[in-house]
């Protein structure tokens, strides 16, 4: 993206390689305005490592044993209830 009114350009750019960059700019002039320059430099380091996020773990799913209990427990009763009644 080039700016005319701020004089500024900008571009994304993935380096190479690590290290120091200069960035030159460059204008030769023309009829309206004289010719100019300007220098800047930049440092690329090593990429950050990336965080390696743990799977969340899921707690086990007790459904199929609440309800194994429950039926467990109503034959219990239903067990119980037949022998109170079979005595009389």
């Amino acid at each position: 993206m080039t700016s005319a009114y701020y004089g500024s350009y900008e571009i994304a750019w993935t380096p190479p390689a690590e290290g120091t960059f200069k960035i030159i700019a460059s204008f030769a002039g023309d009829d309206s305005y004289g010719s100019s320059g300007a220098q800047t430099a930049l440092l690329v380091g090593p990429a950050e490592e990336q965080v390696v996020v743990p799977e969340q773990v899921m707690p086990p799913d007790y459904t199929l044993t609440i309800v194994g209990m429950g039926l467990a427990i109503l034959a219990a009763v239903i067990i119980v209830g037949v022998l109170l009644f079979r005595k009389k």
